[in-house]
């Protein structure tokens, strides 16, 4: 019977152990947001809205059209142990109805960075598939998630 008591009290002690470091590290965790402005900052600013660009896919977000030129993309690949975590490297070209073109590149290392263009503020989210070990996944088979806000 004491062996069993000791027994519930070392699981009991080793769980608590774990979730105190659990609740140490959730705390200590950096949203990928927190160095740019925040979602809710940009909702704030005018309509938002999360689209997803294809290989020459052109979407519409009110009077702008934007179109995917090219994704770099030298994230880790799954299966692989790497110094680096890499980046993503989202090239976009804006138009608007009066004529007005730009061409950005939307850059996701650790943190996301927001880009400005023809009054839209733009942040990258990720890019799907993921790149894997011995896999080369073809442009045409890319997906960029982008978060839209008109300012």
């Amino acid at each position: 019977m004491i062996k069993f008591w000791f027994l519930l009290v070392a699981v009991l002690a080793g769980l608590i152990g774990c979730s105190s470091d659990l609740k140490e590290e959730t705390s200590t965790l950096k949203l990928p947001s927190e160095s740019v402005e925040s979602p809710l900052v940009l909702a704030k600013q005018g309509v938002q809205q999360t689209i997803d660009l294809r290989a020459n896919d052109a979407r519409q977000f009110q009077d702008i059209t934007l179109q995917l030129l090219s994704i770099e993309d030298s994230r880790c690949p799954t299966g692989v142990t790497c110094i680096w975590a890499g980046q993503l490297i989202v090239k976009i070209k804006l138009s608007d109805l009066h004529g007005n073109i730009e061409e950005i590149e939307l850059i996701r290392k650790r943190e996301p960075e927001t880009v400005s263009a023809l009054g839209l503020s733009l942040l990258l989210l990720g890019v799907e598939p993921h790149p894997k070990k011995d896999k080369i996944i073809e442009f045409s088979n890319q997906v960029a998630r982008i978060q839209i806000t008109k300012n």
